[in-house]
């Protein structure tokens, strides 16, 4: 699979307020930022923390030989309790204030993060150890929490309780850590191998990711200690045809509803948090998508899509 042309905006992921979607560039340090109303876009540079990102950890043909270096850019996004857009990318994290147009760098953090209610954000650094960085701070305060260790752990989210939640992909697990108790836990998914790799914690805190591996999204209650999976396509069993890879996922509250889409091809799933039943949608082209977003202030469902490669496009889907 050829990447990388840098001429080009290859938008990772995408979050959303009443006035803007702001992205992330896979292959640069911008924040994009589109007018929900006027779709007018600009994209805003931002400094690299030291010791931030690919290039500056002289990792280009040793981690990661794919062309064009496609992890050296910016990855997610969440918005603090203050409207700030938190950014995530290698050793690096970076917050942008809208009212001031200010950014603010530390030298510490991964692609993907959970977010607390107090605005500190928790990552899981390469050698396995959990930490979480003091936000309120220009100072870099770190706090680091050693968990148990495991193979590809791929995302991380973190509730309203301040419980952050793992999806340990490689092994086909959900792991969680307490502060507040700092006790950790593991879930097997009922399907084995199943892959969790991205998606989204709802209002209840209960977990929704997409099994890349076993074409299911899974749901994992924690405080019920419940994990429950529903297929892509209706009544179809995990590895068989058509063999779906859902890569991330996200809820609607308001709506009682989850999205998430088929890595491989041009297909969105809407899926009932009540009944499980999925319904199929086909895109208007054969969009990569790594990242989607519910727009939880619109009036009827709507989910926001990165359409990946070029010419990229960020998509918003209203359903009528």
């Amino acid at each position: 699979m050829l990447r990388g042309d840098r001429r080009f905006v290859w938008p990772h992921d995408v979050i959303m307020n009443d006035k803007y979607a702001y992205y992330t560039d896979h292959f640069s340090y911008v924040l994009g930022r589109v007018d929900i109303k006027t779709g007018e876009a600009k994209e805003i540079p931002f400094p690299l923390p030291k010791g931030a990102g690919r290039e500056a950890r002289n990792m280009t043909g040793e981690g990661d030989t794919r062309a064009g270096a496609p992890g050296g850019g910016a990855h997610e996004l969440q918005f603090d309790q203050h409207g700030n857009v938190i950014i995530g990318m290698d050793n690096g994290t970076v917050k942008y204030d809208p009212e001031t147009g200010r950014f603010t760098g530390w030298s510490a953090g991964r692609a993907m993060f959970g977010l607390d209610p107090e605005g500190n954000v928790w990552n899981l650094q390469r050698n396995g150890d959990l930490v979480k960085i003091d936000l309120s701070s220009e100072e870099l305060k770190r706090t680091i929490f050693q968990i148990p260790k495991n193979r590809g752990i791929y995302d991380t989210d973190t509730d309203s309780k301040g419980r952050t939640h793992l999806y340990i992909w490689q092994e086909g697990k959900i792991g969680i850590f307490d502060p507040r108790t700092v006790e950790y836990t593991e879930y097997k998914t009922p399907t084995p191998m199943a892959g969790p790799r991205r998606g989204q914690i709802d209002g209840q805190d209960r977990l929704w990711a997409a099994e890349f591996y076993a074409g299911q999204l899974l749901m994992f209650d924690p405080d019920k200690k419940l994990l429950k999976e529903y297929p892509l396509v209706n009544g179809t069993k995990p590895y068989t045809a058509p063999y779906a890879e859902p890569y991330s996922a996200s809820a609607d509250d308001k709506n009682q509803i989850v999205w998430t889409h088929d890595f491989s091809s041009g297909r969105l799933y809407r899926i009932d948090m009540n009944t499980g039943q999925s319904t199929e949608y086909m895109t208007p082209s054969n969009y990569e998508v790594r990242d989607l977003k519910v727009d939880p202030a619109a009036p009827r469902p709507t989910v926001w899509v990165p359409a990946y490669r070029p010419p990229s496009k960020l998509v918003r889907i209203e359903m009528r």
